[in-house]
């Protein structure tokens, strides 16, 4: 993709050539659903549901493509205002996967893959969130959802939180010693220093108390073991997964029992979600939700009537061409995409494309400053992804696992002399022993 974008800024047809960049905010997308017919019966039939005492029967929708998927997902959590729960296959999961991150605040939007206990533990406090699931998750079992209060400890700078019973919840709740933590679940304590690292949470926290008091609350690196930035306040989470051995009570509990009533369900695609095995106990737990079933192989009676984007790939001629034809007709086109200067130099040359094309010298073009997975035409809205034009998706999640940065401190206090190493700058080499020296106003120990 870098080298298709480099030729943007250096291959030129005639400079007389103009395009017009109008920058819209992720509203502009959202609101071409609120005309729609399907989305308009959608919205009516699910708030008319909700003065119900049983939940009716699922909508069935389809003619859905692309990204337009989240969006749905996003206006319907924002007009109805209820927690909202995305079924996806695994490929209908990467795209919300990629796109909620990026239409939401971080602190309303959870994969249950990554991020359960976090996910439940807003869940319990009663705040309107989306969670993601893969259709396995569904199926994982959980412990009894009537503990979920147990496993929440809300902990905030010169709070009176006791260090005693911080103690006892994380034993209580799965959490394992250890000399330094490096992995979800662990706390490690040194004086009166708690290292805790929260379960779904991608980095671990620091607690300072003095007495029964909290003084400090910072995130740190577990690989320098410094200190990082200064928290507010922090909620901890337990472990909400099963034993492998059960409660002894026989009965099994899923994601779906932790789910307010009022929680509209996406399952998205329903065929694929058919086609598994043991789905049955799902099923009957499903039955108590609005459900709003996305079928991608066969037209419904709900049909959203979208077109999947043409992938380009970098073939600037079929882009130019594509936009010219745009432009005859009564289509918004829309870049989507992170980077303004990128955007303006692509609606430029395209605009000496269409100039060398058929003489027209001006392109009138939307751009949201947005990384969305996949384009789509619908309801006169032509929208074109990095992904689409480029043929590469810009990676940006911050909530996958973390990436290996290098040596921990536990593991360098394992080394002996003698002992082979890997330098990040000088290769393979032997390890003789660490060394104290200054840098700047401190001291740091290397090898």
């Amino acid at each position: 993709m870098q080298d298709s974008q480099e030729a943007l800024a250096g291959r030129g047809r005639q400079k007389n050539a103009t395009a017009s960049v109008t920058r819209r905010k992720a509203s502009y997308l959202l609101n071409a659903l609120d005309t729609h017919p399907a989305y308009v019966d959608i919205k009516q039939k699910l708030s008319f549901s909700e003065n119900r005492d049983t939940a009716p029967p699922a909508l069935n929708i389809s003619g859905i493509q692309g990204s337009l998927s989240s969006l749905l997902a996003v206006q319907l959590f924002q007009e109805l205002n209820v927690p909202l729960l995305v079924i996806g296959s695994h490929t209908a999961f990467d795209i919300y996967d990629n796109d909620l991150g990026e239409l939401l605040e971080p602190d309303r939007f959870h994969t249950v893959s990554d991020e359960l206990s976090p996910a439940l533990g807003t869940l319990s406090e009663n705040r309107s969130i989306i969670l993601l699931a893969g259709f396995d998750d569904v199926m994982t079992p959980l412990q009894d959802p009537s503990g979920s209060a147990t496993k929440l400890f809300s902990l905030k700078t010169d709070q009176d939180a006791g260090y005693t019973r911080l103690t006892d919840f994380l034993l209580e709740n799965s959490y394992l010693g250890k000399e330094f933590v490096e992995e979800e679940g662990e706390f490690s304590t040194r004086g009166s220093i708690f290292d805790i690292f929260p379960f779904g949470s991608s980095k671990p926290v620091r607690i300072e108390f003095f007495g029964d008091t909290i003084t400090s609350l910072r995130s740190f690196d577990i690989h320098s073991q410094l200190s990082g930035n200064l928290l507010d306040a922090i909620v901890l989470t337990g472990n909400f997964y099963a034993d492998s051995d059960g409660d002894g009570s026989g009965e099994s509990w899923n994601l779906l029992d932790y789910l307010p009533p009022d929680t509209l369900i996406i399952i998205d695609d329903i065929a694929s979600f058919k086609a598994i095995e043991n789905r049955n106990a799902v099923e009957k737990k499903l039955e108590k939700f609005l459900c709003l079933n996305i079928n991608r192989l066969e037209k419904q009676a709900l049909d959203f009537h979208s077109e999947a984007q043409t992938k380009l790939n970098a073939n600037f001629r079929l882009f130019a061409k594509e936009l010219s034809r745009e432009k005859s007709g009564t289509q918004h086109t829309v870049f989507v995409g992170r980077s303004k200067k990128e955007i303006e130099e692509l609606a430029e040359f395209v605009s000496q494309e269409i100039q060398y094309i058929n003489g027209e010298t001006l392109i009138e073009v939307n751009w949201v400053a947005l990384n969305l997975h996949s384009g789509f035409v619908f309801n006169g809205f032509d929208v074109y992804t990095e992904s689409d034009i480029f043929g590469k998706l810009r990676a940006h999640k911050s909530h996958k696992k973390r990436a290996f940065k290098g040596i921990s401190l536990k593991d360098l206090q394992k080394l002996n002399v003698g002992d082979y190493i890997v330098h990040e700058d000088y290769g393979i080499g032997i390890f003789k022993a660490l060394e104290t020296i200054e840098v700047g106003n401190s001291e740091q120990e290397v090898y």
